[in-house]
């Protein structure tokens, strides 16, 4: 399931770059680039350091708990990065779009557990008796 996981979040980071683009638009400068040059990198960031952990877990699966285990840490900081900027666009833009609004309230909100809760339970599973990284 971790795996999974992985490529899950990873899709979700990238389908959430679309509403992204079209709500950095409702933004008053400099909130619209600081939005988008928040998201970007986190996203980005993100999704390539899980699939490198899929990738790893499927052509070099001896190495899967050493790259898990070492990614793990910059992993959860841009999930909370992540999950921080779409909270702020969220309460630049709740006035006029509150839709767009609740896609990113709830997004950070699902990326904060899946990231806070979910991955290391899912982590310790996968790997029992091996240190996790905080």
């Amino acid at each position: 399931w971790l795996i999974n996981h992985h490529v899950i979040m990873s899709m979700v980071y990238i389908a959430l770059l679309y509403p992204a683009w079209v709500a950095r638009g409702w933004l008053p400068a400099p909130w619209s680039s600081a939005f988008l040059l928040g998201a970007l990198p986190a996203a980005a960031a993100s999704a390539s350091l899980r699939l490198h952990v899929w990738f790893t877990a499927t052509t070099f699966p001896e190495q899967f708990a050493e790259q898990q285990e070492s990614t793990a840490r910059w992993t959860r900081i841009c999930d909370v990065l992540f999950a921080a900027v779409q909270m702020g666009a969220a309460v630049g833009i709740s006035n006029r779009h509150q839709e767009f609004a609740m896609l990113f309230i709830a997004a950070a909100v699902a990326i904060l557990i899946a990231a806070l809760v979910i991955e290391p339970a899912t982590a310790r599973a996968a790997f029992p008796g091996r240190p996790q990284t905080r």
